[in-house]
């Protein structure tokens, strides 16, 4: 076997190279190699370096490099499977999906989950400005008085989020790379729970369907209200679903505040990142 290529610091004339003419370039138990004895010879290791080595040749030229980078730019959710298929037909053989994965690395570009969002109107992203221009001085304080509830569906059947964007470190929010998500009915249990600065609630499964009867007789009243009367100056957010605005549920919360929510908002709230 070959040693492996190495360059010395200081030039080597053809003279100085005449005393290792007669050692083996081989390894053995009895005899060191010769890459040990330059090493020793010219003062340690300290003065010897690597010498990059040509490595196996690239499969791919510059310009299907950038092919590969404008398809993966352009639609970001692009497969690497699709992105063979958009190399130019002549090409032979097609370069593998690793060798077009190693290509968009080299650019930074990484196959990545996309940041999923509930599409927003323009009189969705107003109410928006309108509920966070008015708290945007609050301080921790005032926060730690909300009371942050929500209810959660946990899926049962299989849900894979298969989808994958091309994209570079900090561009997770950037609305290129963002995929719009609806609801949608499958099967699955639904919990309640509250959150807050210092104190949680218990967790409460609710069977069926929530309606407003079973909002104000399982949640709010025996859970609810005494959380926000053992605080004083508390204030409780709920978001917009049906139960939440019914008349009952609101005469229920009558004489408590209540947090006044923008609808399709759950970002705002802590609670939908516990």
């Amino acid at each position: 076997m070959r040693p492996p290529a190495y360059g010395v610091g200081p030039a080597l004339s053809r003279g100085s190279l005449g005393w290792i003419k007669s050692t083996p370039l081989f390894y053995n138990d009895e005899r060191e190699g010769v890459i040990d004895e330059v090493s020793l010879h010219f003062g340690g290791a300290s003065n010897l370096f690597r010498r990059g080595g040509s490595g196996r040749p690239r499969n791919t030229n510059d310009r299907e490099d950038r092919a590969i980078r404008r398809v993966a730019t352009s639609a970001p959710t692009t497969s690497l499977a699709s992105i063979q298929r958009h190399l130019p037909p002549s090409r032979h053989p097609v370069p593998s999906r690793e060798t077009i994965r190693r290509r968009l690395t080299e650019v930074g570009l990484r196959s990545r989950r996309p940041l999923r969002r509930l599409p927003l109107t323009p009189h969705h992203r107003q109410c928006r400005l309108d509920f966070c221009r008015p708290r945007a001085t609050w301080s921790v304080t005032d926060w730690r008085r909300v009371i942050f509830s929500d209810e959660s569906r946990f899926s049962l059947s299989a849900d894979d989020h298969r989808t994958r964007v091309w994209r570079r470190t900090g561009q997770r929010s950037d609305p290129a790379f963002i995929v719009e998500r609806h609801t949608a009915i499958s099967q699955g249990v639904t919990v309640w729970g509250a959150i807050s600065w210092d104190t949680r609630s218990s967790l409460v499964v609710l069977q069926g369907t929530l309606t407003a009867r079973r909002y104000v007789d399982d949640i709010l009243t025996p859970i609810v209200l005494p959380m926000l009367s053992s605080r004083p100056g508390a204030i409780y957010q709920q978001d917009n679903a049906r139960p939440h605005t019914a008349r009952l549920s609101q005469q229920c919360l009558q004489g408590y505040d209540v947090l006044p929510w923008p609808a399709r908002s759950p970002d705002l709230s802590p609670i939908e990142h516990v």
